[in-house]
């Protein structure tokens, strides 16, 4: 008995550390393969860990280059960010208009994945994981709880789970979900392109609007793929933080106002 507690110890040892990394073993954590599955070693002459090398590389040097011209600690911290969205932003416009061609129903295309989609979300997959990384050495005091710790894991679980299951394209489609986080990042990196609005109305259109239509899709989908028991967990989850951040952003909103106005009433008075 203690020896098979050792080697069941030792499995969930050895898996967790190759989800850390970033790496999964085909011979045992890939699923079977199915028709239609994309074959990124055959495509690309590479096995797929060697992508993942790659982007290592480029977000490295992309982080390296930008904290030579970004001082403060928030600007650096956001460098990752901008990049992750602004290859999310293009992969999503690229999946809506190419792939699924404006469809937003789920149906058995949009849970399978493409080479760009399945590329795209090994390349996501390094973001979260060296966001994280990174950050404990450059800028510790930028990592939250909520909206660093608790989102990368998961998000990187999840990535792990799409590889496995060959479902990328409706994460795709989700992608497009990144523009208002490349908006915010654009103005942290460099305050004259700061736009509250700008923030605030693709958060509403797409996180939660675009969001709130995929959710129920997903919800009402009724094609008997065991997978979405998953993604409809993954639905519900972001929608209720989406909804819950769009209120907050509503409220600081109303209240910025609120003290502007009080402000320019008080400097009418002492005039």
């Amino acid at each position: 008995m203690a020896a098979s507690a050792q080697v069941g110890l030792s499995s969930i040892a050895t898996e967790t550390l190759w989800m850390a990394l970033g790496l999964e073993r085909r011979d045992e954590t890939a699923a079977q393969q199915r028709p239609g599955d994309v074959d990124l070693r055959a495509l690309l002459g590479v096995e797929e860990w060697v992508l993942d090398c790659v982007f290592v590389a480029i977000v490295l040097a992309w982080y390296a280059i930008g904290s030579l011209l970004f001082k403060t600690e928030k600007q650096r911290a956001y460098l990752i960010t901008f990049l992750n969205c602004c290859v999310a932003v293009v992969v999503g416009a690229h999946t809506m208009h190419n792939v699924v061609r404006y469809d937003m129903s789920i149906n058995p295309m949009s849970l399978t994945e493409t080479a760009v989609t399945r590329i795209e979300v090994r390349f996501f997959r390094v973001v979260q994981i060296l966001d994280v990384a990174v950050g404990v050495l450059c800028y510790p005091r930028q990592l939250h709880l909520l909206t660093t710790w608790v989102h990368h894991t998961c998000y990187t679980l999840l990535c792990y789970w799409m590889l496995r299951e060959r479902v990328s394209i409706l994460f795709s489609v989700c992608l497009l979900e990144e523009l208002p986080t490349l908006i915010m990042a654009m103005g942290v990196i460099h305050k004259p392109l700061r736009s509250d609005m700008g923030f605030g109305i693709s958060y509403g259109m797409l996180r939660v609007a675009l969001h709130t239509l995929l959710a129920y899709n997903a919800v009402t989908y009724s094609g008997g793929d065991e997978r979405i028991h998953v993604i409809r967990f993954n639905f519900a989850l972001t929608w209720c933080l989406h909804v819950n951040w769009f209120v907050a952003w509503v409220r600081q909103q109303l209240r910025l106002r609120r003290e502007a106005s009080s402000r320019a009433k008080g400097f009418k008075v002492k005039q």
